[in-house]
């Protein structure tokens, strides 16, 4: 008769605790969004930080999305991507501010085709 095996586990790092994270680099190569696939030239690179009240942010093309967990706020960035390039992309620099217009910029050389 063999003798019951008993296993303890130990964890491989006691009393090493990892830092939360507070920033984060998200690379896209498309973004989907209410059935609509932005596709572009190259992918972008969504910087991803957490200020001091613990809110997600994320910018690219002088837009800023948030939200409560990185994955939020880079979903907030896509409907907010969507969102301008229905409000700013299409619209005539005249109807623009500047800064509007820099985004325009942005989102235009990023993009190379809307489905």
């Amino acid at each position: 008769m063999v003798a019951p095996l008993s296993v303890e586990v130990q964890p491989l790092f006691r009393g090493i605790s990892c830092p939360q994270l507070s920033r984060l680099r998200v690379t896209l190569n498309e973004i989907r969004f209410h059935n609509r696939l932005f596709e572009f030239h190259k992918p972008i690179e969504l910087l991803l930080h957490q200020d001091e009240g613990g809110v997600w942010m994320c910018e690219c093309c002088d837009i800023l999305s948030v939200g409560r967990t990185p994955t939020e706020a880079a979903l907030s960035f896509c409907e907010d991507f969507s969102m301008l390039w229905d409000e700013i992309a299409q619209l005539p620099d005249s109807d623009l501010t500047r800064q509007a217009q820099d985004t325009k910029r942005c989102i235009l050389a990023v993009v190379k085709s809307v489905k």
